[in-house]
């Protein structure tokens, strides 16, 4: 099974990222401008929590709060699952399944952010490697 940084290193360490002063629209302009659905918030470089489109959906338009004054900080998932490069995708998978979740913040030994992944992510490495373990077993049986 391969490791998060390997995952990494095919999908980049691109990590979009909020403050909690920023306004939820301004929030969710930039989650469909970069084409994705969580961004971390960050205040200087300690991780404060991630807002996905998710959290817009049910804690901003569901409530009929103000987008335009509605803070990041107010409506974001403060309790934040981490996983470091060297945890597997496997390991991935149970966080988020478990936290019921679908981005992970990937930290290194210091605590710094250097990279995002998503359930998609893993999702599409299970099956490569399915396909792989498929592959080598028909190779098998018709050998």
């Amino acid at each position: 099974m391969k490791t998060i940084n390997q995952i990494l290193e095919v999908k980049g360490n691109q990590v979009y990222v909020t403050t909690p002063e920023t306004c939820v629209i301004d929030a969710v302009k930039e989650m469909a401008k970069m084409k994705c659905g969580a961004l971390i918030v960050l205040q200087g470089n300690d991780i404060k929590g991630v807002i996905t489109e998710q959290d817009f959906t049910r804690r901003v338009l569901l409530n009929d709060l103000d987008t335009d004054k509605t803070k990041v900080g107010e409506v974001m998932s403060s309790e934040v699952s981490l996983i470091e490069p060297q945890n597997t995708v496997t390991e991935g998978m149970a966080i988020m399944t478990e936290k019921r979740i679908r981005h992970l913040p990937v930290i290194d030994s210091n605590g710094s952010l250097i990279g995002i992944i998503s359930i998609g992510d893993l999702v599409k490495e299970v099956i490569a490697e399915q396909e792989t373990l498929i592959g080598q077993l028909e190779q098998y049986i018709h050998s």
